[in-house]
Order: C-alpha cells, then sequence, then structure tokens
C-alpha cells in the first residue's frame, strides 16, 4: 500500500468491543492519517468527520452493495444459493444494501408510506409503552435486566404496532434480530449463522406474505398498508422487494434502538449531572438525544465497497477494496465537535453522523429520535439515578452497530 503512518494499526473486526485503547488508537490514526490502510484488516479506515461525509454522499464510486464480499464470504459462491437462497433473495432487496438508480426508486417509495405523519401517530403509543416500562421497573425495585426487560420491548412493541402486526410476534424478536444481525452486519460470519438466518429468513418472509394478503384485502390505517399501496401504484415494488424491506424494517427499527437506549443509560450511570440536566430542562431533551447518541457511538462503522479505482486525498483506492466509513470515530472529530469525550447538551450537533448522512441516511430516524427522547423524558421524572451492577459489559461482536448482550442496572426512585 502506499501509504506510511506513525500509528499503530488497528483489528477493526474487534472494535465492536471498543475499548478505551481502541477509541484512542482509531482518534491516532484520525489525526495522523485519516484515510488509513489497516495491514491487520485488511481495508481503509476513514476516520475524519469530512471525509465521512463525502464517503456517505454517493459522489466518490463507492459501493453499498458489499454482501457478497463481506457478509457471505465464508460460503462458496457455487454454494450460496443452494444453501443460503431466501437470505440471497431477500438480503439483496434491503434499501441499504443497494446502490443508485435501483435505490432512488426503492427508497421513494419507502419514504412515501414512511412519513413523519405516520411516526407522530405512533407518538401515543411510545408514550404509554414508556410508563408501562417505567411502572415494571418501579415494581421491581428499581432492578432490571435492562436489555430485554426495557430496552427491546420498547422498540420492538413500537415497529409491531407500526406496521399493524400482532404483538404475539414480540417474543420472537430478539431470535429474529440476533440471526439476521450476525449473518450479515458482522464481519465474515461463519457458515452456520447463516443457515440459522436462511431460517428466520423463510418464517419472517411468510409472515410478511400473510399479513401483507390481509391488508389487500381488508386496508388499515398502519405502515404496512401504505406500503401495500405503494406497491400496488403504478410505479410499485415488487413483491420481493417489499418482503425484504419488511425484513429490515422489523429488524433494523428495533435492534439499533434497543442498542442506543441501552448505551445511553450507561452512559447516564456515569454521568449523573446530565441527569439532572434533563430533569431540569425537559425543553432540551431533543438536543440532548443528539448529544447522547454522538457520545455512545452505537451507529459505529459502514462498510462500503470501491467500486472502481479512484484517488481519494492522495491515496489510491483499488477496485475491490473495502472501506470502513467510521462514523463513530468521524462523531469524535474535534475539528467539528470541541472536546468529543465530553457530553456537551448546549453543542450543535446538526452535522452529525449518528443516522449516516447522505444517500442511505436512515429511513427511521425520526422513528428512533422519537423513542429515545419520549424514553429520557419518563426516565429522569420517574427516578433520579442509573446504577449498572454489572463488572464488565459484553458487547456483541457486530461491528456496523455497537450492543451489549446484557446490563443489569438498578433505578433510584425520586
Amino acid at each position: 500500500m502506499n501509504t506510511v503512518s506513525p500509528v499503530d494499526d488497528v483489528f477493526i473486526m474487534d472494535a465492536a468491543r471498543l475499548s478505551r485503547d481502541t477509541i484512542e488508537a482509531l482518534d491516532c490514526i484520525r489525526e495522523h492519517d485519516p484515510i488509513y490502510w489497516s495491514e491487520k484488516s485488511q481495508c481503509w479506515l476513514i476516520t475524519r468527520h469530512e471525509d465521512n461525509v463525502q464517503g456517505f454522499s454517493g459522489d466518490l464510486p463507492l459501493s453499498i452493495d458489499r454482501l457478497g464480499m463481506f457478509s457471505f464470504s465464508s460460503i462458496p459462491i457455487a454454494e450460496q444459493p443452494g444453501r443460503i437462497p431466501n437470505l440471497l433473495r431477500y438480503a439483496t432487496q434491503f434499501s441499504v444494501n443497494i446502490d443508485p438508480p435501483a435505490h432512488t426508486r426503492v427508497r421513494k417509495l419507502l419514504v412515501k408510506a414512511f412519513n413523519r405523519k405516520v411516526v407522530e401517530d405512533t407518538r401515543p403509543f411510545v408514550i404509554s409503552k414508556v410508563q408501562e416500562l417505567m411502572e415494571f421497573a418501579a415494581a421491581r425495585g428499581g432492578k432490571v435486566e435492562f436489555v430485554e426487560e426495557i430496552a427491546r420491548k420498547l422498540p420492538a412493541s413500537v415497529i409491531l404496532r407500526l406496521l399493524g402486526f400482532p404483538q404475539r410476534y414480540l417474543p420472537e424478536m430478539k431470535h429474529w434480530a440476533n440471526s439476521l444481525i450476525g449473518a450479515l452486519a458482522s464481519s465474515r460470519p461463519p457458515p452456520e449463522m447463516h443457515d440459522e438466518a436462511e431460517k428466520v429468513t423463510i418464517h419472517m418472509a411468510q409472515v410478511a406474505r400473510d399479513e401483507m394478503a390481509k391488508r389487500r384485502v381488508e386496508p388499515q390505517e398502519d405502515l404496512l398498508t401504505q406500503l401495500v399501496r405503494a406497491h400496488d401504484d403504478d410505479d410499485r415494488l415488487s413483491d420481493d422487494e417489499l418482503i425484504g424491506n419488511l425484513i429490515l424494517l422489523i429488524v433494523a427499527g428495533h435492534d439499533t434502538t434497543s442498542n442506543t437506549l441501552t448505551l445511553v443509560t450507561h452512559a447516564l450511570a456515569g454521568h449523573p449531572e446530565c441527569w439532572e440536566f434533563m430533569y431540569a430542562h425537559p425543553e432540551k431533551l431533543a438536543a440532548c438525544a443528539d448529544e447522547l447518541m454522538r457520545y455512545v457511538q452505537m451507529s459505529f462503522v459502514q462498510p462500503r465497497v470501491a467500486s472502481e479505482d479512484f484517488v481519494w486525498n492522495g491515496k489510491a483506492i483499488k477496485r475491490g477494496q473495502i472501506v470502513m466509513l467510521l462514523q463513530g470515530v468521524g462523531n469524535r472529530d474535534p475539528r467539528v465537535f470541541a472536546a468529543p469525550d465530553a457530553i456537551n447538551f448546549e453543542r450543535s450537533n446538526d452535522s452529525v453522523l449518528t443516522f449516516g448522512p447522505g444517500l442511505h441516511h436512515c429511513l427511521g430516524h425520526q422513528l428512533a429520535k422519537m423513542q429515545v427522547i419520549e424514553f429520557l423524558s419518563a426516565l429522569v421524572s420517574r427516578f433520579k439515578s442509573v446504577k449498572v451492577l454489572d463488572k464488565e459489559l459484553r458487547f456483541m461482536p457486530q461491528i456496523g452497530f455497537r450492543g451489549l448482550y446484557e446490563m443489569n442496572v438498578r433505578f433510584d426512585p425520586r
């Protein structure tokens, strides 16, 4: 490679654990060699804020169609159609896995259905569900396993309600998410992980078909009906596109928000002054949510593949090389966020990279942020502090979105 750098290399595939040493090493790379070839990881690490913005913009020959190189590479290409046909069929339709012009068309139809009104109509349910979870925690003396008993229950219930799916699917959401994210968002997962994801995909696709068939006979006031109507327009989504993106909405629509709620609560345990600020300034909760999401780095990295040779700020990127857009590290760039290690609720987060700027900006960002805000509002109103009871926390082995296996906490009532 054509780069020589006075920094320590990082094996980025372990970065989901994000030890303090890893954070400091990536910060050092950002300051000394922001477009950095990692020999350990065999990919480019993009760490500076402005380079991440450019990488997400769509102006560079960087493809998001990276499943073959990244997620499915542990299975020989010749074996994939016979071994994981449904995973191939539907995951390749996810809006987050396709490039323009196909992406432009699919996203337009999805946005038409998944609009601000749909999100706002869901707010009363979110508020009610948050209060229910606060009551649950209080009834347990404030002591709960936060990941499954609080963090997953809120967004999982919300996405089912939003789509109009029965809440009876709630117990299955964890397995659906862990199986698909493990197979699609981990680095070169083992073949047996794909086998389990194939089974889950078959089941989820059948659930989606059944619910779609009901909406075509009897439309409802829900997001699925809106998507089916978009599917039936002249410019329509195919059944595979619709089913694939329903699977994406169900999994991504709750797992990333669950991870965010968990990491935000963990951060607040170490910053009681932030808890009290939110209690004293409820009118600033939207800004507080943005800052906490920047700080915890749940959205950590998004891979791309170079679709042709090109030069980026003096570095020769070769066709087929993996490029890691490290948005979590960009969110710590002191050129944009002064004193990035501090939580500062007064700072501007207009340039935050949490939801990915550019072409593939997160479709569900409004829904996710609304849930975080309503959760924080209820939490600081009901309780005065939180303590994490675990001595060590285990991060899941996925590199795109950081999440914990479990986190036991105790909330102290006001």
